[in-house]
C-alpha cells in the first residue's frame, strides 16, 4: 500500500488529491478565457486561499517566473509562457508535496536557474518534497535523489554525488549514456513506440511488441 503523509490516496483525511498536492503536467491544461490573475485566483480559491494571500502569491509567482502583466489572456501568451502559468498554478497555494512534469521546457538558463534555486530552497527552509520529471539530465545535478530511467525502466536510484563518484565521471550525463550502453548490451533495443508489454521474471525477460512477436532473453 503505498501512504503519502501517513495516508492511503483518496482515503479520509488524506491531503492527496487536494490541497497536499500540486501538480503541473506536461500537457497544458489551462483556461484560454482567463487572464493570469483570473488562473491563480481560480486555483486558489479552490484550495481555499484568502484573497489577500492569494493576492500576494499571485505578485510573487509573476515576478518569479518572470511572467507578463497580471491581465493578459492566457490565450495571448507563448507556449513557454503558459507553461510557467502552469507552474504557477501548482505552486500557488505552497503544498507540501509538488509534481512536476517537464517544468524547464522551453525557459531560458537564466530563469531555469532561478526555478530550481526556489525549489532548492522550498526543500531545504521549508522541508517541502518535490518530484521532478526532466529530459534535462544535468538540471537533476542539485537534486537528493535521482533516479535515470530507459524504456520506462529505471536503472539506477541514487545521490546525484553518488553516481558520479561510483562511476568516476564528471557528469550525470555521462553515467547515463554509460548505463544505457550497459543496458544495450543485455537487452536488444526495441522501440518504444513498438513495445506493448514488458515483463521480468525471474531469471528471464520478456518483452511482447505491438505484433505480438515474443523475445526471450
Amino acid at each position: 500500500m503505498i501512504r503519502v503523509f501517513g495516508r492511503e490516496p483518496g482515503s479520509d483525511y488524506s491531503p492527496v488529491p487536494g490541497p497536499g498536492v500540486g501538480y503541473m503536467p506536461q500537457e497544458l491544461a489551462l483556461f484560454p478565457d482567463f487572464t493570469i490573475k483570473e488562473t491563480l485566483r481560480y486555483f486558489g480559491q479552490l484550495y481555499r486561499m484568502s484573497p489577500k494571500d492569494i493576492k500576494s502569491r499571485t505578485k510573487f509567482l509573476i515576478t518569479l517566473l518572470h511572467l507578463p502583466e497580471k491581465n493578459r489572456l492566457v490565450s495571448q501568451l507563448s507556449g513557454g509562457q503558459q507553461r510557467r502559468v502552469s507552474l504557477a498554478s501548482a505552486l500557488v497555494h505552497h503544498p507540501p508535496l509538488l509534481i512536476l512534469d517537464e517544468p524547464t521546457v522551453g525557459v531560458d538558463p537564466v530563469l531555469r536557474k532561478a526555478i530550481w534555486e526556489h525549489l532548492d530552497a522550498l526543500c531545504k527552509e521549508d522541508g517541502l518534497s518535490v518530484i521532478i520529471t526532466t529530459h534535462y539530465i544535468e538540471e537533476a545535478r542539485t537534486a537528493e535523489t535521482v533516479g535515470l530511467m530507459r524504456f520506462g525502466r529505471l536503472l539506477v536510484q541514487d545521490n546525484p554525488d553518488a553516481l558520479l563518484q561510483h562511476h568516476d565521471l564528471p557528469t550525470l550525463e555521462a553515467v547515463f549514456l554509460k548505463l544505457c550502453q550497459l543496458d544495450s548490451a543485455q537487452v536488444p533495443e526495441i522501440s518504444s513506440r513498438d513495445v506493448a508489454r514488458y515483463n521480468a521474471p525471474e531469471g528471464s525477460i520478456t518483452i511482447s511488441t505491438i505484433e505480438n512477436e515474443k523475445k526471450n532473453l
